[in-house]
């Protein structure tokens, strides 16, 4: 499984709180499935997340075989130019297309993320309203043709707690 930045750093904002359900989530995602990144995503993560209580979770899972680096060599999309020219997704200097290849190598293909430019980056200037219920109902054009064509699923904090009832 692949997870956003911005989720690693709300995750590590509550680090300790055992009641919440980001916290819940990533850590049994971490003991039951397992995260993979590459350099791209940890610095991205680092950016966003890196404090010493970071430091410490991400080298312990590390060392646990928790979290797994996959080479950027290897991980290739033969769709990348259509997710930019037709659905929207942020051209090459956006890291995100780091979270879609990782995800698109994995057994599990699943990105945890809240961004709205995984369910339908043309909506990006869209009211909260409308963005919510896009993620809500994961109805989104690029969302849909993630899961069509390269059986990748995005999916939020209840979505994922949902689609993997091994976790919690």
């Amino acid at each position: 499984m692949v997870i956003d930045a911005q989720m690693i750093s709300n995750f590590i904002k509550e680090f300790g709180d055992d009641s919440n359900d980001l916290t819940i989530l990533i850590n049994e995602i971490t003991l039951k499935i397992g995260i993979v990144l590459d350099d791209i995503i940890e610095q991205e993560w680092r950016n966003t997340a890196g404090n010493q209580i970071f430091e410490i979770w991400f080298s312990q899972c590390i060392a646990e075989n928790q979290i797994k680096y996959i080479e950027r060599s290897i991980v290739e999309i033969q769709y990348l130019k259509k997710l930019v020219t037709k659905y929207g997704f942020p051209k090459k200097k956006s890291r995100d297309i780091h979270y879609i290849k990782c995800a698109n190598c994995t057994d599990v293909r699943y990105i945890l993320t809240d961004d709205i430019d995984f369910y339908d980056p043309k909506h990006k200037e869209s009211s909260y309203k409308v963005k919510e219920m896009i993620k809500t109902n994961r109805n989104g054009q690029l969302n849909n043709y993630l899961r069509r064509k390269l059986r990748i699923i995005v999916g939020r904090i209840e979505h994922c707690r949902n689609d993997f009832s091994c976790l919690t």
